[in-house]
Protein backbone atom coordinates (compact mmCIF):
# COMPACT_ATOMS: atom_id res chain seq x y z
CA UNK A 1 0.00 0.00 0.00
CA UNK A 2 1.81 3.23 -0.90
CA UNK A 3 1.97 5.84 1.74
CA UNK A 4 0.44 9.29 0.53
CA UNK A 5 1.19 12.73 1.79
CA UNK A 6 -1.95 13.60 4.37
CA UNK A 7 -4.39 15.85 2.96
CA UNK A 8 -4.88 19.30 4.18
CA UNK A 9 -7.79 20.30 6.81
CA UNK A 10 -9.20 23.17 6.04
CA UNK A 11 -9.97 25.08 9.43
CA UNK A 12 -13.12 24.84 10.81
CA UNK A 13 -15.22 28.31 11.04
CA UNK A 14 -15.11 30.16 14.64
CA UNK A 15 -18.25 31.83 15.18
CA UNK A 16 -17.97 35.24 17.23
CA UNK A 17 -18.36 35.13 20.53
CA UNK A 18 -21.46 37.54 21.81
CA UNK A 19 -19.28 40.88 23.15
CA UNK A 20 -21.35 43.23 25.62
CA UNK A 21 -21.54 47.05 24.32
CA UNK A 22 -18.78 48.90 25.02
CA UNK A 23 -15.97 46.64 25.28
CA UNK A 24 -12.56 47.00 23.55
CA UNK A 25 -11.73 43.76 21.42
CA UNK A 26 -8.54 43.07 21.01
CA UNK A 27 -7.21 43.06 16.92
CA UNK A 28 -5.56 39.51 16.17
CA UNK A 29 -2.06 39.28 16.16
CA UNK A 30 0.20 37.61 13.02
CA UNK A 31 1.92 34.82 14.59
CA UNK A 32 5.51 35.28 14.81
CA UNK A 33 7.79 34.00 12.17
CA UNK A 34 10.90 32.51 12.39
CA UNK A 35 12.73 34.83 9.51
CA UNK A 36 15.42 36.09 10.25
CA UNK A 37 15.19 40.28 10.46
CA UNK A 38 16.45 42.63 7.91
CA UNK A 39 18.20 45.37 9.44
CA UNK A 40 18.68 48.90 7.89
CA UNK A 41 22.07 50.29 8.00
CA UNK A 42 22.24 53.13 10.47
CA UNK A 43 22.01 57.04 9.28
CA UNK A 44 22.63 59.55 11.53
CA UNK A 45 21.19 62.48 10.99
CA UNK A 46 21.87 65.63 12.94
CA UNK A 47 18.75 66.86 14.69
CA UNK A 48 19.67 70.31 15.16
CA UNK A 49 21.15 73.20 13.98
CA UNK A 50 24.24 73.26 16.69
CA UNK A 51 24.72 69.35 15.62
CA UNK A 52 24.74 70.23 11.96
CA UNK A 53 27.32 72.92 12.64
CA UNK A 54 29.51 70.62 14.65
CA UNK A 55 29.26 68.15 11.56
CA UNK A 56 30.25 70.85 9.38
CA UNK A 57 32.77 72.25 11.10
CA UNK A 58 34.43 68.17 11.68
CA UNK A 59 34.22 67.28 8.06
CA UNK A 60 36.17 70.97 7.15
CA UNK A 61 38.47 70.43 10.02
CA UNK A 62 39.59 67.10 8.14
CA UNK A 63 38.46 65.10 11.69
CA UNK A 64 35.64 63.06 9.55
CA UNK A 65 37.45 60.62 7.05
CA UNK A 66 35.56 59.89 3.87
CA UNK A 67 34.43 56.33 3.41
CA UNK A 68 36.46 55.55 0.76
CA UNK A 69 39.61 57.39 0.82
CA UNK A 70 41.69 57.29 -2.63
CA UNK A 71 45.08 58.16 -1.14
CA UNK A 72 47.36 56.41 1.19
CA UNK A 73 48.65 58.03 4.26
CA UNK A 74 52.15 57.02 5.52
CA UNK A 75 53.26 56.74 8.99
CA UNK A 76 56.10 55.59 10.74
CA UNK A 77 56.03 54.23 14.40
CA UNK A 78 57.65 53.48 17.40
CA UNK A 79 56.90 51.76 19.93
CA UNK A 80 55.89 53.55 23.02
CA UNK A 81 55.31 50.23 25.45
CA UNK A 82 55.32 46.34 24.92
CA UNK A 83 52.77 44.01 26.63
CA UNK A 84 52.91 40.42 26.54
CA UNK A 85 51.21 37.39 27.93
CA UNK A 86 53.90 34.84 27.47
CA UNK A 87 57.18 36.13 28.46
CA UNK A 88 59.10 36.99 31.06
CA UNK A 89 62.46 36.99 29.13
CA UNK A 90 63.77 40.85 28.71
CA UNK A 91 65.67 40.56 26.01
CA UNK A 92 62.07 39.48 24.12
CA UNK A 93 60.44 42.25 25.64
CA UNK A 94 63.41 44.70 24.59
CA UNK A 95 63.55 43.38 21.09
CA UNK A 96 60.05 44.06 20.68
CA UNK A 97 60.20 47.52 22.38
CA UNK A 98 62.69 48.43 19.99
CA UNK A 99 60.86 47.96 16.72
CA UNK A 100 59.63 49.91 14.30
CA UNK A 101 56.89 50.34 12.32
CA UNK A 102 55.61 51.78 8.97
CA UNK A 103 51.88 52.14 8.93
CA UNK A 104 50.36 52.71 5.32
CA UNK A 105 46.79 53.54 5.51
CA UNK A 106 44.61 53.00 2.40
CA UNK A 107 40.58 53.09 1.36
CA UNK A 108 40.06 49.30 2.60
CA UNK A 109 42.94 47.97 4.07
CA UNK A 110 46.39 48.41 6.39
CA UNK A 111 49.60 47.31 5.45
CA UNK A 112 52.08 47.32 8.59
CA UNK A 113 55.78 46.56 8.32
CA UNK A 114 57.74 45.86 11.39
CA UNK A 115 61.43 46.35 11.32
CA UNK A 116 63.76 45.02 13.96
CA UNK A 117 67.66 44.15 14.58
CA UNK A 118 66.09 40.88 16.75
CA UNK A 119 63.60 39.36 14.96
CA UNK A 120 62.77 39.34 11.14
CA UNK A 121 61.31 42.41 9.53
CA UNK A 122 57.41 41.56 8.95
CA UNK A 123 55.18 42.68 6.42
CA UNK A 124 51.18 42.46 6.77
CA UNK A 125 47.87 43.57 5.04
CA UNK A 126 45.52 44.27 7.85
CA UNK A 127 41.35 44.57 6.27
CA UNK A 128 39.66 47.42 7.71
CA UNK A 129 36.34 46.08 9.41
CA UNK A 130 35.53 48.97 11.27
CA UNK A 131 35.76 52.65 10.19
CA UNK A 132 33.91 55.22 12.53
CA UNK A 133 34.18 59.15 12.82
CA UNK A 134 36.39 57.89 16.12
CA UNK A 135 38.73 55.35 15.04
CA UNK A 136 39.92 53.00 12.51
CA UNK A 137 39.50 48.88 13.25
CA UNK A 138 41.43 46.69 10.90
CA UNK A 139 42.06 42.64 10.90
CA UNK A 140 44.61 40.41 9.87
CA UNK A 141 44.50 36.48 10.36
CA UNK A 142 46.59 33.64 10.01
CA UNK A 143 46.73 29.98 10.72
CA UNK A 144 48.44 31.25 13.56
CA UNK A 145 47.09 33.99 15.30
CA UNK A 146 45.01 36.54 14.86
CA UNK A 147 45.94 40.31 14.71
CA UNK A 148 43.98 43.57 14.53
CA UNK A 149 45.24 47.27 14.48
CA UNK A 150 43.48 50.21 15.86
CA UNK A 151 43.95 54.12 15.19
CA UNK A 152 42.48 57.58 14.99
CA UNK A 153 40.03 58.08 12.09
CA UNK A 154 41.86 61.65 11.76
CA UNK A 155 44.78 59.17 10.47
CA UNK A 156 43.12 57.35 7.62
CA UNK A 157 43.12 61.28 6.36
CA UNK A 158 45.69 61.07 3.88
CA UNK A 159 45.97 65.31 4.56
CA UNK A 160 46.66 65.06 8.23
CA UNK A 161 49.48 65.91 9.75
CA UNK A 162 49.52 65.14 13.13
CA UNK A 163 51.14 62.93 15.04
CA UNK A 164 48.48 59.96 16.48
CA UNK A 165 48.84 56.93 19.22
CA UNK A 166 47.81 53.69 18.04
CA UNK A 167 48.55 49.62 18.89
CA UNK A 168 48.41 46.19 17.81
CA UNK A 169 47.65 43.21 19.07
CA UNK A 170 48.07 39.77 18.64
CA UNK A 171 46.44 36.97 20.07
CA UNK A 172 47.08 33.64 19.86
CA UNK A 173 45.73 30.50 21.85
CA UNK A 174 48.07 30.72 24.61
CA UNK A 175 49.65 34.29 24.57
CA UNK A 176 49.24 37.72 23.59
CA UNK A 177 51.23 40.65 22.46
CA UNK A 178 50.03 44.55 22.21
CA UNK A 179 52.52 47.00 21.10
CA UNK A 180 51.63 50.74 21.78
CA UNK A 181 52.86 52.82 19.11
CA UNK A 182 53.39 56.46 18.67
CA UNK A 183 52.99 57.73 15.04
CA UNK A 184 53.66 60.61 12.87
CA UNK A 185 53.84 61.29 8.85
CA UNK A 186 56.63 59.27 7.30
CA UNK A 187 58.91 61.96 5.82
CA UNK A 188 59.52 61.72 2.36
CA UNK A 189 63.43 61.02 1.46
Amino acid sequence: MPISAPRPVAPRPVAPRPVAPGTVVPRPVAPRTLAPRILAPRILVPRSMAAMIVTAALALSGALVPAQSAAAGVYACAVSAFLTTSSDDAAFVAGNTDKRFEVTVGAADLVITSRSEQFTDATKTYRIVMRDVMFVAARSESAFATDTAVLPARAANPQASAAFEMSIALQAPSFTNVWLLDCAPARAD
